[in-house]
């Protein structure tokens, strides 16, 4: 909602989801609480992901997992660029 590409994200999206038959205000209450939920939904899972995550990286066997891991997906991406030249 900070993003001031989010004002062009709600002109293109809102139009189809407004009742012109109804009263616009409680719609647009609405509609701006679900996308404030989502938000928070969105960006507390995304912030206890990475605490999650960094508490797993302390264990050396965990690391080395993960970079292995992160080593074949790119590899995988690699391949997988240069196969569509």
């Amino acid at each position: 909602i900070a993003n001031p590409k989010a004002v062009l994200f709600f002109t293109a999206v809102l139009p189809p989801f407004l009742d012109v038959n109804r009263p616009v205000a409680p719609q647009l209450a609405l509609f701006a609480l679900a996308t404030i939920g989502m938000d928070v939904l969105s960006m507390s899972a995304y912030g206890l992901g990475g605490a999650a995550l960094a508490r797993q990286m302390t264990a050396p066997r965990f690391r080395k997992g993960f970079g292995i891991v992160v080593g074949c997906l790119l590899i995988l991406a690699a391949l997988l660029i240069v196969s569509r030249l």
